[in-house]
């Protein structure tokens, strides 16, 4: 009702993108093997971005303890 269904920090976004190309830039002068698996990883981790900033964040809160097991097994 009063709540925003997708909160969005734009400002963490552009942050992280100019990194990011930033970084692929750096990773294309040194070794232009590795720039299209990094571009690719780049494309995959904005799209996971959008996508988590999507889900509720109480949904997120009651899935981090479970998220937290598995990532100090894997």
């Amino acid at each position: 009702m009063g709540r925003r269904p997708f909160n969005f920090d734009w400002v963490t976004v552009i942050i992280l993108f100019c990194l990011g190309v930033f970084g692929l830039f750096i990773l294309l002068t040194v070794s232009p093997g590795l720039f299209t698996q990094q571009l690719l990883y780049f494309i995959v981790g904005l799209v996971l971005l959008v996508f988590m900033s999507r889900i509720d964040t109480a949904l997120l809160w009651w899935f981090a303890p479970l998220g937290y097991i598995l990532a100090n097994i894997f």
